[in-house]
């Protein structure tokens, strides 16, 4: 950026919590990305989407694997996924 931000009551600065402090079992929480799309090319455009973060003990019960590092994540419209 050529020009710092103006802090505002819409442009503010948030805190992050630490890299490896996961958010509680059951927060909603919204991802986004560029990600690839179904059909395997990334869009111009950020996509989200909302995944309630599931425990270990749900998701592999659910035959799910994942490392102790991962989380496991399920929107009600979609299948599970783990990733880190």
């Amino acid at each position: 950026m050529e020009t710092a931000l103006e802090m505002s009551e819409v442009i503010g600065v948030i805190d992050l919590p630490d890299r490896m402090t996961p958010p509680p079992y059951g927060t909603e929480c919204i991802f986004a990305g560029w990600g690839d799309n179904e059909l395997k090319n990334q869009p111009a455009t950020l996509r989200w989407t909302t995944f309630k973060i599931f425990n270990h003990d749900e998701c592999r019960a659910k035959g799910e694997t994942l490392r102790d590092s991962e989380l496991c994540v399920l929107a009600p419209d979609k299948k599970s996924y783990t990733g880190g």
